[in-house]
């Protein structure tokens, strides 16, 4: 006996809404790459900071240069 429409649509929702919570591997290696790179701009921000002897009011443009300095290097997948 065939199946009726609405039990195929049932089917059909929650096999769709058990797939929501799961991230794609790829999601995942770029979520990870991100936090990286942002670490990476953080601590170049405080060696930027450093070097212009940490006079406050110039915190924004040492994240932006520090920004521009990684984003020009070559960014290597490392671990």
């Amino acid at each position: 006996m065939p199946e009726s429409k609405t039990t195929n649509q049932k089917r059909s929702r929650k096999s769709t809404s058990s797939k929501k919570h799961l991230q794609p591997a790829s999601t995942q290696d770029s979520t990870t790459t991100v936090k990286k790179k942002q670490h990476m701009i953080s601590e170049a921000a405080y060696f930027v900071a450093e070097h212009r002897g940490f006079t406050p009011g110039s915190e924004l443009d040492d994240w932006l240069l520090a920004e521009a300095q990684i984003n020009t290097e070559p960014f290597q997948h490392g671990g």
